[in-house]
């Protein structure tokens, strides 16, 4: 399921890389027009690596609401975040416990704290963006999982491991140390 899903992110990225980008099909006539060219290519792909890191953080916001109620500090989920179908079907903590073999309350640690350290690290520290998406990406076909087995909607959680994984595909490239990025030359 997540080699498919992966293969699809891969898709999805290469076809949007072509809408954005130059083909690649004409010769740059001069540097300063091909320079332009990457800029330009960059600039979209960040805008790109934005919006879906901004689509996949929608599934990591929960995170504080089970950590807390994992380690005791609310009573409970809200139903329509724990249980199926809008919160009348199963208990997906339930579900977890029963899948890892340990109980309610660590399942909703582990997830909370999985997806607390995935903000952090998108979102502030930058230590080391591409496997954390990689990681959420492997998470929410867990949950995909999950969600099937219970009868739940699919959507949600491959729309956030499709993310994840373009996400960690349109992620820049940080400049190697001592050389200047890409811009406009001084005169």
């Amino acid at each position: 399921m997540v080699l498919v899903l992966a293969g699809l992110g891969e898709r999805i990225v290469r076809w949007i890389s072509r809408k954005v980008g130059d083909s690649g099909n004409k010769v740059a006539k001069s540097s300063s027009r091909s320079s332009d060219r990457t800029r330009t290519l960059h600039h979209k792909m960040g805008i790109l690596n934005t919006i879906t890191k901004t689509v996949m953080t929608l599934g990591l916001v929960t995170a504080p609401i089970m950590l807390a109620a994992g380690l005791g500090f609310i009573e409970d989920c809200p139903a329509a975040l724990i249980k199926g179908n809008g919160g009348t079907g199963a208990d997906k903590a339930e579900w977890g416990a029963a899948f890892l073999g340990t109980t309610r309350a660590n399942v909703l640690i582990l997830l909370g704290a999985c997806k607390l350290l995935a903000l952090l690290d998108l979102w502030v520290l930058n230590a080391m963006p591409r496997i954390t998406c990689l990681c959420v990406a492997v998470m929410m076909g867990l949950v995909t999982f999950g969600h099937h087995s219970i009868g739940d909607d699919l959507p949600p959680p491959v729309v956030m491991c499709v993310m994840a994984l373009a996400t960690a595909a349109t992620w820049p490239a940080r400049a190697a140390k001592g050389k200047k990025p890409a811009g406009k030359k001084k005169k």
